[in-house]
């Protein structure tokens, strides 16, 4: 009896992890966007951008390992927001929506 439970106790965490395996795999796919470089314009660590231009614009990077990563998460103070790191990743670049004046972007 006890070998029995211990069986199915041990298949039930092997079933468990592999179906969170999957639906790890599969959730990004369709949480986020496809990235597209040419709608999307370049801004650099240390740009300072003004608040009401990140309003709730999606942010994409670019790792060193060429990973497209998602993030909302920019460190910075009123009225301008100026850009050290996501999430402490190392990045090359940094991606916001080329859908406002560029003119207004600090460097």
């Amino acid at each position: 009896m006890h070998i029995f439970l211990t069986k199915k106790i041990f298949w039930g965490v092997v079933v468990a992890y592999t179906l969170y395996s999957i639906i790890e795999l599969v959730i990004p796919f369709f949480k986020y966007k496809k990235f597209d470089k040419d709608k999307w314009e370049t801004v650099r660590i240390g740009d300072s951008l003004k608040t009401e231009e990140l309003g709730m614009a999606d942010f994409f990077i670019e790792s060193k390992q060429g990973k497209n990563v998602h993030s909302r998460s920019i460190y910075g103070s009123e009225p301008y927001y100026v850009i050290y790191s996501i999430n402490g990743k190392v990045v090359d670049k940094y991606y916001r929506k080329n859908d406002k004046d560029t003119t207004k972007i600090r460097k």
